[in-house]
């Protein structure tokens, strides 16, 4: 089967917390609690356009909008977490930029909330904007892609993925692997295999 690879980058300036810890690079850049936003944002910046200089694509989770604001031109995929695709206030801001955007299945792994974050996303909404106070009127975002990353066990299976009428990514990793690295090997392969034995069943 002949298909053409590309790489991206994952740039993660900022770590979802599930209670308290080390919330990123942009947050504490020099790792010792002194909290310097501001450095962290010029140092991420700068990272972000030395890796595009050597043209390369990047990618990063939107957790906090106010910070993405300020990469949103250097990023190509942007990814929506599991903790976060139910959040109203996401779909909206992701409803108003044109970059790719990347919507996992939430940690129950239920897929249909992927359809309800789709609607939401390709549509248009009128909103608050975040960074001073106007009212934002947005076209919708049609450029989406769902993200398989598993959740109470993994959702990589053909049945899964056959009946998704869009572009998929599957995370080799999280619960797709039960967070045993050796297993993201395993992981691509059954895909790989997937769409080279049954492409004609798989409408994406």
């Amino acid at each position: 089967m002949n298909f053409n690879l590309n790489f991206i980058i994952r740039v993660y300036y900022e770590k979802p917390r599930s209670n308290i810890g080390w919330k990123g690079f942009v947050y504490d850049p020099y790792l010792d609690n002194s909290y310097c936003i501001i450095d962290g944002i010029y140092m991420i910046r700068k990272l972000l356009i030395d890796l595009i200089k050597k043209k390369l694509f990047l990618a990063t989770e939107c957790l906090n909008f106010y910070f993405l604001n300020f990469f949103i031109d250097c990023i190509s995929w942007v990814c929506i977490g599991a903790r976060t695709m139910n959040s109203q206030l996401h779909r909206e801001f992701c409803s108003n930029i044109k970059n790719i955007i990347g919507i996992k299945n939430d940690v129950s792994s239920d897929l249909k909330l992927l359809n309800d974050f789709k609607i939401s996303l390709i549509n248009k909404h009128c909103f608050l904007s975040f960074n001073n106070f106007k009212i934002i009127f947005s076209k919708g975002n049609k450029n989406y892609q769902f993200v398989l990353r598993g959740g109470n066990k993994p959702n990589y299976n053909f049945t899964n993925i056959k009946n998704i009428n869009s572009s998929i990514v599957v995370d080799c990793s999280h619960s797709n692997s039960f967070k045993i690295p050796i297993n993201q090997i395993f992981v691509f392969e059954n895909v790989y295999n997937q769409f080279k034995y049954y492409k004609n069943k798989i409408k994406k």
